[in-house]
């Protein structure tokens, strides 16, 4: 029997950055895990970022599984928005060459459209890099 213990690690960092104040929330959710978002505070220029190892046909997964579902309802219920297209490649390769993308990057509504990200190419690893960028001159105040 599994554990319903959460056990997501979150790390939450405030940073300033010219006259804007962002919180960047990074995230490590183990697999098989079940995630309790609940003590994150969204707010305005909210960036939440990281392994979610988390499963949904909204970030090009085949299926969904809980923490996918997890992570759609956090999506839902906050003004948060995915940070994705289907055209960016997948964020880990698997030792049979599947591929998948546990690695996400979600922005608050008032910066989202600010913020990008781009995956670099890390044949050293089996999860591909991930750089988030806000562009804090064009972002609303």
């Amino acid at each position: 029997m599994g554990s319903t213990q959460d056990l997501c690690e979150i790390i939450r960092l405030n940073v300033r950055k010219c006259q804007n104040h962002f919180e960047i929330y990074a995230v490590y959710n183990p697999p098989q895990n079940s995630p309790n978002f609940n003590l994150l505070n969204i707010s305005h220029k909210t960036v939440v970022l990281g392994d979610f190892n988390a499963h949904s046909t909204r970030w090009g997964s085949k299926n969904i599984k809980i923490a996918g579902k997890e992570i759609v309802d956090f999506l839902n219920s906050n003004s948060l928005e995915l940070i994705y297209s289907n055209e960016e490649p997948a964020t880990y390769l698997y030792y049979n060459g599947t591929r998948t993308t546990p690695d996400l990057h979600l922005a608050s509504t008032d910066i989202s459209e600010h913020t990008h990200s781009k995956i670099i190419d890390d044949p050293g690893s089996d999860h591909k890099p991930v750089i988030a960028c806000i562009m804090p001159s064009a972002a609303k105040a």
